[in-house]
């Protein structure tokens, strides 16, 4: 099932322990390409040209890893070759960007049998971030899919379809696995274990919500970095819309953060660190100043982020049925919507974006997936984590599941069929 290198041994960074990719953030180098970059060892250019730059905000370490089209017949395409196991589930974590999104790169999972013949489903991340426009890779983005039998390795691949050096550009590439059915004890509520009570309360729907053919439905989330901007609380934002949505808690008593404004909502995000569980104290941020580090990481930030879009949806402030969505098993893609004749995105008249590219398929890691097959119980399972309460379902496990539904709906999209 699937979502959407033999190599010397390196020292595996710190940001990701028991990786299985080697030079993940692209620091070991040798020799230089066409315009001076310095070439990242143990990835294997297949075709095109590769290269390291310091440009664009690395996430880890001091290099951004890019391979990219450099003419006829040299389309951009690198790789690593990594050993799998028939029935573990591959689960890759990391950052993304190009030159030109209109040529739709992609960082893919694939995988092979001893004869080098593809297998099974492979899982794709199609690049949208515009480094040229926001100046830093986006992410983290999450893939995961599980190998087929008859495996004998997979690929992890950045590929550039461009002949005009466009880009797959990359960095922090985190490759885990699992077996896909794991022993897990978690402790799951019925409700939120959130204990902000906005006006109008939100009423969350129950789990036991029908599963449906998912294909046209449609929600609207935002990153981190969209929360804390304009795009939130500017003239037409979501936050503008419904102000009601504020405050917002993550984790529960003893353990929580609770962010009541929009200033705090600003300064708090976007949140950094690894995903960890909430330092002790029950912390509420009125103002910007009163904004500390909650001990969380990026999983705090990516809770609240989740949480918003659910009360925004639960309240009528953009398309009705978040919580209670249920996940589909095999992943799914999505495709960006524009404002109908309102000229307002999480209408009723919004349309597809034809010039967007189709993202996906995303899917939850196989532990989170296990356990939490509706939005609301991401939630929950991420409230959970962060008040230190789940065992067997890792942190960033749980930050990857929620990252990948505020990435999937991000700004509104409706679930197409992937290509």
């Amino acid at each position: 099932m699937a979502t959407n290198t033999a190599v010397p041994p390196t020292a595996t960074p710190s940001f990701c322990p028991g990786n299985l990719v080697q030079n993940a953030s692209f620091e070991i180098l040798s020799g230089i390409n066409s315009i001076n970059d310095p070439i990242p060892t143990i990835w294997v250019v297949e075709s095109g040209e590769a290269g390291a730059t310091t440009a664009f905000h690395p996430p880890d370490g001091v290099r951004v890893g890019y391979v990219w089209g450099i003419g006829a017949g040299q389309t951009g395409l690198w790789s690593q070759q990594v050993a799998a196991v028939a029935g573990h589930v591959y689960a890759m974590t990391f950052y993304s960007g190009t030159h030109d999104p209109s040529v739709h790169p992609t960082i893919e999972i694939r995988f092979y049998t001893s004869s080098n013949v593809e297998i099974g489903l492979p899982a794709i991340h199609t690049i949208t971030t515009d480094i040229d426009i926001t100046g830093a890779v986006g992410g983290p983005y999450a893939l995961s899919a599980t190998a087929p039998a008859g495996v004998a390795y997979l690929k992890v691949i950045f590929r550039d379809p461009s002949t005009t050096r466009a880009g797959a550009k990359g960095d922090s590439v985190c490759l885990t696995t699992s077996i896909a059915t794991p022993t897990r004890t978690v402790t799951i509520t019925a409700t939120p274990t959130a204990t902000a009570t906005p006006t109008p309360t939100p009423t969350h729907k129950s789990f036991a919500a029908h599963h449906v053919d998912s294909l046209g439905q449609q929600f609207c989330t935002l990153s981190q970095v969209g929360w804390g901007s304009g795009v939130a609380n500017g003239p037409a934002g979501f936050i503008t819309r419904d102000p009601a949505i504020l405050p917002v808690t993550i984790g529960g008593a003893g353990r929580s953060t609770t962010l009541g404004t929009v200033a705090a909502l600003s300064a708090y995000l976007p949140a950094r660190g690894l995903p960890q569980v909430l330092l002790a104290g029950d912390r509420n941020f009125a103002a910007a100043g009163d904004v500390t580090d909650d001990g969380g990481g990026t999983l705090s930030g990516e809770t609240v982020a989740l949480t918003l879009a659910l009360y925004l949806s639960d309240s009528g402030g953009g398309f009705d049925g978040l919580s209670a969505f249920v996940l589909p098993a095999r992943g799914f893609c999505t495709q960006a919507l524009t404002a109908g004749p309102d000229g307002i995105i999480g209408t009723a008249d919004d349309d597809i974006d034809s010039s967007s590219a189709i993202a996906g398929p995303w899917t939850l890691p196989a532990a989170v997936a296990a356990t939490s097959t509706t939005v609301e119980a991401v939630v929950n399972l991420a409230n959970e984590s962060l008040q230190g309460m789940v065992t067997g379902v890792s942190a960033s496990d749980v930050n990857a599941g929620v990252a990948a539904i505020n990435q999937a709906f991000d700004n509104c999209q409706r679930i197409v069929a992937c290509q």
